[in-house]
């Protein structure tokens, strides 16, 4: 694969567990029904939240793949937990809407420290990820041509972040596909 096969295709992300994707695939299907929302559920091994880009390349001394993964290799941080409260339709342009339930967007969230170091550690590999401060952590549920009608609170979904995973995400002509190219656990409380 050349560098250019990686433009932006990679990205840092959590992955919530079976049970939670269960979990936010009902919470969901029960909107879209109440609320005649658009757009079909993703399958439950879509579910992810991203954490960060893979950065544009800056000073770059070697692959960009190669520098994306020591960037992932270099972060060490504990597992915590993450809720997801809040239901909403994006626009994505030439996408359409994404819809998602979104997280916390607080500066001093684990999530948002997690973010800044992957920032940082691309930074050191050659990588600068923009838009950094511009963070609305989400979890894609659905696409659709239309926004979804509904807004607000749902009951909060909660899982424990235990594994930052590098993901390679591409067309196969029929599907988007998520590879997985890295995995680094996050480190249990003691």
């Amino acid at each position: 694969m050349s560098a250019d096969d990686y433009s932006f295709g990679q990205f840092f992300c959590l992955k919530p567990d079976p049970a939670t994707c269960k979990e936010i695939l009902e919470t969901a299907g029960r909107l879209k029904r109440e609320h005649k929302l658009p757009g079909r559920l993703f399958d439950a091994g879509k579910l992810h939240l991203t954490v960060c880009p893979m950065g544009r390349r800056y000073k770059l001394r070697q692959h960009a793949g190669d520098a994306v993964y020591a960037a992932g290799e270099m972060i060490r941080f504990n597992a915590f937990d993450v809720v997801l409260d809040k239901a909403a339709g994006f626009y994505g342009g030439a996408h359409g809407y994404p819809n998602v339930f979104l997280a916390d967007t607080g500066k001093d969230t684990p999530l948002m420290k997690l973010r800044m170091s992957l920032f940082e550690s691309q930074l050191r590999h050659g990588l600068l990820v923009t838009g950094i401060n511009q963070f609305k952590p989400h979890v894609t549920l659905s696409r659709s041509s239309d926004f979804w009608g509904f807004s607000g609170a749902i009951p909060p979904i909660r899982w424990k972040a235990s594994e930052l995973l590098l993901i390679y995400s591409h067309h196969d002509g029929n599907d988007r596909v998520h590879e997985v190219e890295g995995c680094w656990p996050l480190q249990s409380c003691a």
